[in-house]
């Protein structure tokens, strides 16, 4: 049958979720280029490549905890990749630098975010995860970076990139610190969270998640998705 016959004459519900499916896979090579221009821009692709995997994977089993519909979830799972595009525009002598940050160079670090939400504002399919990119450093308390939001004013999509990308940090190793353990990432978000700096309930969520999160392979997110995610679907009968 001719693919203008089989669209004439698909039910509509059917049509509606191949259209969608179409506008997903487009979107999702435009995501995978900017993802990619991102790696190839800093040191340590391969590493930033699988971040991009885990914390995608992290974040939506987060999602799926807290109940969140179909499009949060698209948006969520996307802006886990492209949540550090903004560091595009950060000098590699700041962004590779194996030592600590003078307060100038973290001055021009914390203006990432807003970098990254310029890049990918003129992209309608991307609006969804704007509010990810821009307020993923944000905290509780207020004292984060670039607005100083406090509470339930810094969207939640981005709250659950945070501490998904915060365990993530913690549990890998980076050129200037080696991997902490489940265990101890996990004690260390609770003290952040005691401290005022992480939303007690993502707190609570990462705790009941935390039997799942600890059998995250480092280097290799695709051979514990689906464990994973089928793990939190039997148990929540997220569909």
């Amino acid at each position: 049958m001719p693919k203008d016959d089989l669209q004439e004459n698909a039910p509509p519900n059917l049509l509606a979720n191949a259209l969608r499916g179409e506008v997903e896979w487009e979107e999702d090579r435009l995501i995978d280029g900017l993802t990619r221009k991102l790696i190839q821009m800093v040191a340590d692709g391969d590493e930033l490549e699988s971040h991009g995997h885990r914390l995608a994977l992290m974040a939506s089993l987060l999602g799926v905890e807290l109940g969140l519909n179909r499009a949060d979830m698209l948006s969520l799972r996307r802006g886990a990749y492209l949540h550090d595009i903004g560091k595009i525009g950060i000098p590699s002598s700041i962004l590779l630098k194996r030592g600590p940050l003078d307060d100038r160079e973290w001055r021009i670090m914390q203006k990432h975010p807003a970098i990254g939400e310029r890049i990918c504002r003129d992209l309608p399919s991307l609006s969804g995860i704007l509010p990810i990119i821009r307020s993923h450093h944000e905290r509780w308390d207020g004292t984060g970076y670039p607005d100083g939001l406090r509470g339930e004013t810094i969207p939640l999509l981005a709250r659950i990139t945070q501490i998904a990308d915060i365990y993530d940090a913690l549990t890998t190793q980076r050129p200037y610190k080696s991997a902490f353990l489940p265990e101890k990432a996990l004690e260390i978000i609770q003290e952040e969270g005691q401290r005022g700096w992480r939303d007690p309930r993502l707190v609570m969520a990462i705790e009941d998640l935390f039997p799942v999160f600890k059998t995250l392979p480092p280097d290799n997110a695709s051979s514990f998705s689906l464990q994973a995610l089928s793990e939190v679907v039997r148990r929540r009968k997220w569909f």
